[in-house]
């Protein structure tokens, strides 16, 4: 998402400041990125280069280790939560202690449709009940935080609930596309589970709306708006890389025993209604899973 978002910003005009945990590459600007510097920081150690913030009037947050990167173990458990919430409070703090008065004024910030109590058929929207597993516990907590120090700050923030984004270059699309192209798709429990999503071109989209529309403030469910189960998206998937799609599905018993709670991502329902963006002026370029595929798999 970092990199397609500044790369978008970029051809906008736009500079973009990058925030790095490698010294080498915050200590050499690669020439073929104008307009795009790095900075080194590094929020376990809480260290973060303040120059960073020099001319800069909208920070995006995006930072924060993989949600589906390995099992929720309680060392992983806290590993996840800490790196979202200890680094926008480090930025926080260095806009608190600025020696000279910082332009900051919007911060938009990544969360999740995990925030939701999980349901077969309800419509989820912003002021939907929220979820009491781990996930919904992290964005709830990653959201307090945006807008705690966004209001302590004078800050408009924003906040992007996003669905599974859909790209080539990376997340969960890439993940199941290369499995299915080895092996054939299997379908995760009953495959009625609805999955929010996004095309990754209007979530970078999106985000840049959020940076510069002064309309928008607090949290919005950011997924398309066509609705798609889990099991048709894996045989929609299979049909497009000409695969086959392993039958029965697996049971969720057995995906749980697998994965423990982080099954939650895969079996967890949830039909999501994005028309408060919508209604801030948003227009989806994909709209439907038919053409979200179609340009995926060009």
């Amino acid at each position: 998402m970092g990199s397609a978002l500044s790369t978008h910003l970029l051809d906008q005009g736009v500079a973009v400041h990058a925030l790095t945990r490698r010294k080498d590459k915050a200590q050499s600007q690669d020439p073929s990125e104008a307009g795009k510097r790095y900075f080194h920081w590094d929020p376990a150690r809480k260290q973060l280069d303040a120059a960073c913030l020099n001319g800069v009037t909208g920070i995006v947050h995006l930072a924060g280790e993989s949600i589906g990167g390995g099992r929720w173990t309680a060392r992983r458990k806290k590993v996840l939560l800490e790196s979202r919430i200890d680094s926008i409070r480090l930025i926080f703090d260095a806009l608190r202690l600025s020696p000279v008065p910082h332009q900051v004024h919007t911060v938009v910030s990544a969360s999740a449709t995990g925030i939701y109590q999980p349901h077969p058929e309800h419509i989820l929207v912003e002021d939907s009940p929220v979820g009491n597993g781990f996930l919904a516990e992290v964005c709830q907590a990653w959201e307090q935080t945006i807008q705690q120090g966004g209001a302590e700050l004078g800050l408009r923030t924003v906040m992007l609930r996003s669905g599974v984004v859909w790209s080539r270059e990376g997340g969960m699309y890439a993940q199941l596309a290369d499995m299915t192209r080895r092996f054939p798709a299997v379908i995760p429990g009953s495959g009625r589970q609805w999955m929010p999503w996004v095309h990754i071109q209007d979530a970078v989209r999106a985000y840049a709306m959020a940076l510069y529309s002064d309309r928008m403030e607090g949290p919005y469910n950011l997924v398309a708006p066509d609705s798609i189960t889990l099991g048709d998206f894996m045989h929609a998937l299979a049909e497009n890389l000409e695969k086959k799609v392993w039958l029965p599905p697996v049971p969720a018993p057995f995906v749980r025993l697998g994965l423990g709670e982080m099954s939650s991502l895969l079996l967890d329902s949830m039909k999501v209604s994005p028309s408060r963006l919508m209604l801030a002026g948003f227009n989806f370029y994909y709209p439907t899973a038919t053409e979200a595929f179609r340009d995926l798999q060009n």
